[in-house]
């Protein structure tokens, strides 16, 4: 966890980021304009603990609206709050590095949580979740907020889903409007053989580093695919690596780890870190989707409709976004 920590540290010197209780999806329209400033409060003013709203905005690897156990969050995402009836904005906030948000009023109403793709503060991800992913929710929940609720009730579950659109990705990717210098399979296979004390020669990453990426992506996403033995973190990584697999899903676990090792070392989209994050979540749900029914496969039992959903397709086009990922120039592998 130390060694992580300090990964952690570095990326961030670098730069890198109807209640009664029912809730009710798609309102009939969006609030009209934004007011700055405090809205005029005509409903019950609650002066205790006030009430609070929140959610998740994610990535809905398997599309079907709903934030499940093997999906990641989205960091830097703005949301927003506003009243239904006069559209005027209580709040903005952005999303943490887990993707959850909150909001606390102090008066009941009826709200409007949103997601603007547009962008609303400084340097948040919205335009780039308006480029290249596609929303697989509402934008907007609206909300009720009564005068019977308690002081301190919570309304959670505000989620918004979003899944990429991996044509444009794809397409930027060939045009090299999308950029990349990342490092291949061989240059990684290399440097996990000096840190497994194989190698030969000198390494032109310091074994200490190599554990700090692997810790780093022990503990970045999901807890599947990626955990390594004690004291033998390099050699299980490196043997994931060096293999020339023929299924798909061995295919995408090579080089999704690639792509992760990538972005511990700052390489892989150039100067689009977070979007290659937020990829590298959608790739890393598709394998726990995958990995997860092999044990009812193996029994002879179906795999549910969940992981059904992960097609051939899928699993091609991600090999093929990830392979890119790990090369210089943009679009190497994307069209192979």
């Amino acid at each position: 966890m130390a060694r992580f920590q300090s990964v952690v540290a570095l990326l961030l010197m670098a730069g890198l980021t109807i209640f009664s209780c029912s809730k009710m999806e798609n309102p009939v329209a969006a609030p009209g304009s934004h007011q700055s400033g405090k809205i005029a409060r005509s409903s019950q003013i609650n002066n205790d603990f006030g009430y609070i709203i929140s959610g998740t905005v994610f990535v809905d690897a398997d599309e079907d609206t709903v934030l499940d156990n093997n999906e990641s969050g989205v960091a830097g995402v703005s949301v927003i709050l506003e009243t239904y009836s006069e559209g005027a904005q209580v709040d903005t906030v952005s999303t943490d590095a887990s993707g959850n948000y909150s909001f606390t009023v102090d008066f009941t109403d009826t709200f409007v949580v949103r997601v603007e793709l547009n962008g609303v503060l400084p340097n948040d991800f919205n335009e780039k979740l308006d480029d290249f992913f596609e929303p697989t929710t509402s934008l907007q929940l609206s909300l009720i907020i009564s005068e019977e609720e308690e002081s301190g009730a919570e309304f959670p579950d505000n989620n918004f889903g979003f899944t990429p659109d991996t044509d444009q990705i794809i397409e930027d990717l060939e045009s090299n409007q999308l950029e990349t210098n990342g490092r291949d399979f061989k240059f990684w296979r290399k440097q996990l053989l000096f840190a497994w004390n194989r190698g030969k020669g000198s390494p032109e990453i310091p074994t200490e580093t190599i554990l700090q990426y692997l810790d780093g992506i022990e503990e970045l996403l999901l807890h599947e695919p990626y955990q390594f033995k004690d004291s033998n973190e390099a050699r299980d990584a490196w043997e994931i690596v060096q293999k020339n697999p023929k299924k798909l899903i061995d295919k995408l676990k090579k080089e999704l780890l690639i792509a992760e090792l990538n972005y511990f070392d700052q390489r892989g989209l150039v100067n689009n870190l977070d979007l290659q994050l937020s990829i590298m979540a959608w790739g890393e749900s598709l394998v726990a989707e995958v990995t997860s029914s092999a044990p009812n496969q193996m029994m002879g039992k179906p795999a549910s409709a969940e992981i059904a959903a992960v097609s051939n397709t899928t699993l091609t086009t991600a090999v093929k976004i990830f392979t890119s990922f790990n090369s210089s120039g943009g679009g190497g592998g994307v069209g192979d």
